[in-house]
């Protein structure tokens, strides 16, 4: 599947404003499971998300930088693909090999390895390989409600030319919910630096206002 963006969409210059994402069509259809259709994900970060709904399988996701999401439900699985609606520049990241839904069928700490070929606009190609295991399950307050979630790792790694080990080039521990459908607990270390991001507040549809949001961000930024 492709993102496909328009001139229309294209022409949405200037600073990013989260009113503007709500102005945006969603995606026909409702979610069989997971959130509504509509609902807005804050971060603790101060990052926006709006879940536009499903299609082939895959979620549809939007940011308040204007940035399209292409998700898989599983959540080992990095992003599939990423578009911006303002310039219509981004990359495609499909699994080249392996085979990640092997992990439902993998006990608390066994691993599964896969590679993702990013595939920029321009042609540009890398390859990311990847080692994941889940770590175990758990219950995780989330905004008030204990949820059970299951806990993964998962590490991106190079193999060192000369002495062929691993080289872990950037880890990622975090906590998923089946029931939202969500990471709704993360924590990424890259380049010596950790850091972490959890689940600040989920508005559900019609309730995610521009002065609404606006305040939820600016206090979670000035916390």
């Amino acid at each position: 599947m492709s993102i496909r963006v328009n001139d229309r969409q294209r022409q949405l210059n200037g600073p990013w404003q989260i009113a503007a994402m709500f102005g945006l069509l969603l995606w026909a259809g409702i979610a069989q499971a997971g959130l509504s259709v509509g609902s807005v994900v804050v971060y603790s970060d101060g990052k926006v998300e709006r879940f536009l709904g499903e299609q082939d399988g895959k979620l549809i996701w939007e940011d308040d930088r204007k940035r399209r999401y292409v998700k898989s439900k599983n959540p080992i699985v990095p992003v599939l693909e990423r578009i911006s609606l303002v310039s219509g520049k981004g990359y495609r990241q499909p699994i080249s090999s392996g085979d990640p839904a092997t992990i439902d069928k993998l006990g608390a700490g066994q691993a599964v390895e896969f590679t993702v070929s990013r595939i920029r606009d321009d042609g540009r190609r890398s390859e990311r390989r990847w080692e994941c295991q889940r770590t175990g399950n758990a219950s995780v307050r989330v905004l008030g409600v204990d949820r059970r979630v299951e806990q993964f790792r998962c590490i991106r790694f190079i193999v060192h030319r000369k002495f062929w080990h691993k080289v872990v080039k950037e880890q990622l521990d975090f906590a998923y919910s089946r029931e939202l459908e969500l990471v709704v607990k993360r924590e990424r270390r890259y380049r010596d630096k950790t850091r972490t991001r959890e689940v600040a507040a989920i508005l559900p549809p019609g309730q995610a206002s521009y002065e609404r949001l606006s305040k939820l961000v600016r206090d979670i930024r000035e916390d």
